[in-house]
């Protein structure tokens, strides 16, 4: 075999390596695995609800987005993934971003018990004294099981915190440990976002009438209401011990309110461009009468309550139906702000996903450029480099067309952030490197 022959075949060898290994440690935490995830009972959602669920509207960082879109950032960030893996005790379940929001929100107790949040270092379960035997060191847990441990990761957090302050530099641990601690926030403010008006005021055939069973007309007509119990307290101690009841279920679900961080409904005023949100404690110093009523705030309460109860009552079907409602109901006062213009093309272009895409013809195209290796000079080399060329260009026409895409919905160029500028970059130097080869 002569030296230029064996040159290439080395070539071809190296480059087969090369692709190995990146596979190898793209899919290594498959590779090893644990007890399975199992979540018993687990239903999955009707592709419709997913659907219209996910094409609601969310303010988040100042931009109006689909629901969807938000959904698949959270997921991300907690999960290092768009998509989570369990079993239900019957077969192997996947779901993705709006169905990991819905059981969050209307499921909590189902959702608590999936793997989601991924720790990439066991040194940071360490640190609040949580075990961990069985697992990998770069693994996946519950919120049940982190959730005995918070008030140790708060105290460590707190330190972290004093030390970062302090201008002290963090080691990598410390570093994981605050994105724990974001993380879970992150996931209390969606768990959390109908704890308040998840169970009526009242069982169905209470002395209470359907309007006062529900917790966002309490909130409504609070100040004539609180009246009627501090005159209330004056009277029997069975009167008294209802009272007390009443007093006692309204505390826990302002005190729950207080965890959303979610800006779902947009505002009455035109000229605020902000969203409600009630993690900013309007409700708890409004039940203490400390501030006036806030209609935006009152009515997104009741919108969540409706879809609460719809789900309670009627399952899957009515929450359907009260999604639709719901969505009309936005709908219209986001057409009076002049908001949601791009809502279809952005939800266009996170289903087009341009950029994971582009990847399959830039890898197969190197492989078929190593192909050609072999035997560059012959025919087979030449047809490798012209079905190499064909696919660098649909590569590189996706990428061009997702960073157009984005600089349209975000309206302006795509330097903003490493997100934008990464495909940015590549896309300027797949086009010099294909000018160069040329």
């Amino acid at each position: 075999m002569s030296k230029s022959k064996l040159g290439r075949w080395i070539g071809f060898i190296f480059a087969l390596i090369v692709v190995a290994s990146l596979l190898l440690y793209t899919a290594k935490d498959s590779i090893i695995k644990g007890a399975p995830n199992v979540v018993e009972g687990y239903e999955k959602w009707d592709p419709e609800l997913v659907e219209e669920f996910g094409s609601l509207v969310v303010q988040d960082g100042g931009r109006v987005k689909p629901l969807s879109t938000w959904a698949g950032f959270e997921l991300l960030a907690i999960n290092g993934k768009r998509k989570v893996r369990f079993e239900d005790g019957e077969g192997k379940v996947k779901i993705k971003p709006v169905e990991w929001v819905l059981d969050m929100m209307f499921r909590d107790e189902l959702a608590n018990q999936i793997e989601v949040f991924q720790v990439e270092d066991v040194n940071v379960l360490d640190l609040i004294e949580m075990k961990h035997d069985g697992k990998k060191r770069r693994d996946r847990y519950s919120f049940n099981d982190l959730k005995d441990h918070l008030g140790k990761l708060d105290t460590v957090f707190k330190d972290i915190s004093k030390k970062k302050n302090g201008g002290y530099d963090l080691d990598s641990v410390e570093d994981q440990l605050m994105g724990l601690y974001a993380n879970i926030q992150s996931y209390v403010a969606m768990s959390s976002h109908l704890t308040p008006v998840r169970e009526p005021m009242a069982e169905e055939g209470s002395s209470l009438s359907d309007e006062m069973r529900r917790f966002s007309t309490w909130v409504d007509r609070w100040p004539q209401l609180s009246q009627l119990l501090a005159m209330a307290a004056q009277q029997s101690a069975s009167e008294q011990d209802g009272l007390r009841r009443v007093s006692n279920m309204i505390a826990l679900r302002v005190g729950d309110a207080q965890y959303s961080d979610i800006a779902l409904y947009p505002a009455s005023d035109l000229s605020e461009k902000t969203w409600p949100k009630r993690s900013k404690g309007w409700l708890t110093q409004y039940m203490q009468n400390k501030v006036p009523a806030d209609k935006d705030q009152i009515a997104y309460l009741r919108e969540m309550e409706t879809l609460a109860l719809a789900y309670r009552n009627g399952g899957q079907a009515e929450l359907l139906k009260a999604v639709k409602a719901y969505k009309v109901v936005v709908q219209r006062k986001m057409e009076k702000r002049g908001e949601g213009s791009t809502l279809e093309s952005e939800m266009s272009y996170y289903r087009m996903d341009y950029f994971y895409h582009s990847l399959t013809p830039f890898v197969l195209g190197f492989l078929v450029v190593a192909f050609g290796w072999i035997s560059p000079a012959t025919r087979w080399g030449r047809v490798c480099n012209r079905i190499a060329w064909v696919l660098i260009i649909i590569g590189t026409l996706l990428v061009v067309a997702g960073i157009t895409h984005r600089s349209i919905l975000m309206n302006r160029p795509p330097v903003g952030n490493l997100y934008d500028t990464i495909p940015f970059i590549t896309a300027v130097a797949i086009l010099v490197l294909a000018f160069i080869e040329y």
